[in-house]
């Protein structure tokens, strides 16, 4: 009885051996089934990629002529304000500043109707960028109470932050000018000007 036990233990073990080898070939046929289909896939995705940074490398060459116009219009622009902040700094004395001033002046009458100074019945909050003597303190006193007729009072104060400017603030209203702004406007025009330009050239 034992040796019957014994054989068809044996027998088992063949047939589960035979079913490991079978299942190992199937899977080792899958497995490479799989990497080849991985490699042709592989191989697409390279010759798309080489495609792709040889249009890259094209369109490059073709866009290096226009990158350097771009950046030497830019630096062009820059450098011109660059020069014009060098002269107005230079120049900046009282004669200046009653300018800044008048330019500001003319500024907050075109904003009047939109922002609604009247309405404002709090502090005025004045402040520039650099020290107004006491006859620009009253002129501009003067025609601040014209648009803020309402306002509690006018406090005056130096605010170096602001460069070459003047603002006011008054609730939640702040209109101002200042020089860098300014040029920074100015930059942007004479950019839109070269730029126009060169489209037209072409």
């Amino acid at each position: 009885k034992a040796e019957e036990q014994a054989k068809l233990r044996s027998d088992e073990l063949a047939r589960d051996k035979q079913a490991l080898t079978d299942a190992r070939e199937g899977l080792m046929a899958k497995a490479k089934e799989e990497v080849r289909e991985w490699r042709e896939r592989a191989m697409d995705d390279v010759r798309n990629e080489l495609e792709k940074l040889r249009h890259t490398w094209m369109d490059g060459l073709n866009r290096d002529k226009e990158i350097f116009l771009v950046k030497l219009k830019r630096h062009v622009a820059s450098q011109v304000v660059l020069i014009g902040e060098k002269v107005l700094r230079d120049l900046a004395g009282e004669g200046l500043e009653r300018q800044i001033i008048s330019v500001f002046l003319r500024n907050l009458s075109q904003e009047d109707e939109r922002l609604k100074f009247k309405s404002v019945s709090t502090d005025v909050h004045v402040q520039s960028g650099f020290e107004l003597n006491d006859e620009l303190s009253d002129e501009l006193r003067r025609q601040l109470a014209k648009s803020f007729s309402q306002a509690r009072s006018f406090q005056f104060e130096v605010a170096t932050d602001l460069g070459i400017g003047i603002q006011v603030k008054a609730d939640h209203l702040k209109v101002g000018w200042n020089l860098t702004k300014y040029l920074e406007d100015l930059e942007k025009e004479i950019l839109v000007e070269l730029f126009e330009h060169g489209r037209e050239a072409a």
